[in-house]
């Protein structure tokens, strides 16, 4: 079936889609709550697991977990694809990975197989294009999974990572580099590691240090930056800017490689609608791209940029951004440090759409921007 077929089943089976009984219906629907206000604070305990560290993506169903299996929600809190799998990953774009019997593959957006479980752990589909790794004898390849769930007759990588920008980067004999949409390298592997495209330029490793290229793979920021590539994950391009740490503090370089705003913070986050996280003696802070503090450091966490390959979701989203008190409680403040939803989670996350997914003692649940429970948490 080809993928404009596959859309139109999805949109048309989301708005159709009829629960199989009323009493089941009822029992899942008894996971929402309508509160006026956000709950009390709850007491620290193991979070319930979060699939892939939160969400992610830009498609607004989100994964929920019910009595052990996991199905997805509409932005209203209400289940479209009833809890069925033992595993589920956020959207991306039409697609999810999904777990069943041990083995991942890929559901639509009515909770239907568009790739049967058959893979050991795929991730989303970004650019139309899953990387697959524990291919090939002994598992130590890797290659791109297309969205017909198909792989190449000859797996050619020994790793490869998320597409983005156009791109997916590849390793072939301890060398990165990145292939094409045919999956093709359009930049030949010469690299000690790199990041994915952001903003039209990636991060590369030559040398033991981090510069930038372009689409063309013609080095635009030369190697410099003394950081190594598992702690760069901040240094993806947003908005302009990136991150990176020079002599030991991190401040932000645009484009060209000039220092924008210097690097005197402890740490520092991408920036998201016009404002970064950076830390200052312990705590973290908001600034704007100019550098001036518009949040005063006073927080004891942020939400994390996502690790190795992942595109960043933390930050500001839609006007909210997920931040810990000093007692490691998480809620929400705006865009002008004022807290719109108290300090009372376990764990919060960025806002994907109208909806943030949230932990407590009794599992995930989500919120809306009020701070009111949409779905009630639950594991």
């Amino acid at each position: 079936m080809n993928r404009n077929v596959l859309a139109a089943v999805g949109v048309v089976a989301l708005v159709a889609i009829s629960l199989p009984s009323v009493l089941v219906l009822k029992h899942w629907r008894s996971h929402r709550r309508a509160a006026n206000a956000p709950p009390a604070p709850v007491a620290a305990t193991q979070p319930a697991t979060v699939l892939g560290g939160g969400p992610r993506g830009d498609a607004m169903l989100h994964p929920v977990q019910v009595a052990g299996r996991f199905g997805y929600i509409n932005g209203d809190g209400e289940i479209v694809i009833k809890p069925q799998f033992s595993k589920a990953r956020p959207f991306v774009g039409r697609w999810a990975a999904a777990c069943e019997g041990g083995r991942w593959g890929v559901i639509d957006q009515t909770g239907e197989w568009v790739i049967p479980p058959r893979f050991g752990a795929p991730k989303e589909f970004y650019d139309g294009r899953a990387p697959i790794r524990g291919l090939g004898v002994g598992g130590t390849q890797s290659d791109y999974l297309t969205p017909s769930g198909e792989l190449p007759s000859r797996i050619r990588f020994s790793d490869c990572r998320r597409y983005s920008g156009g791109f997916g980067p590849a390793q072939v004999n301890g060398r990165w580099g990145f292939v094409d949409s045919r999956g093709e390298f359009a930049i030949e592997p010469a690299y000690q590691d790199v990041r994915g495209f952001s903003e039209g330029l990636a991060a590369v490793w030559v040398g033991g240090r981090m510069g930038y290229v372009d689409g063309k793979g013609v080095v635009v920021i030369p190697p410099q930056f003394d950081l190594p590539a598992e702690e760069a994950a901040p240094c993806d391009f947003s908005q302009g800017l990136a991150a990176v740490r020079i002599d030991g503090k991190w401040g932000y370089i645009d484009r060209a490689g000039k220092v924008a705003i210097a690097a005197t913070f402890e740490g520092a986050r991408p920036f998201s609608e016009n404002l970064a996280a950076v830390r200052v003696a312990g705590k973290w802070g908001f600034i704007d791209r100019q550098g001036a503090t518009v949040i005063a450091p006073a927080y004891s966490d942020v939400d994390p940029p996502a690790a190795e390959d992942e595109p960043y979701t933390g930050g500001f989203r839609g006007g909210l951004a997920a931040v810990a008190d000093s007692t490691g409680r998480w809620g929400y403040v705006d865009a002008l440090g004022k807290v719109v939803v108290p300090m009372g989670y376990v764990r919060a996350y960025s806002f994907r759409g109208p909806l943030a997914q949230v932990i407590t003692a009794a599992g995930a649940g989500y919120i809306d921007k009020a701070g009111r429970v949409v779905f009630k948490p639950s594991r």
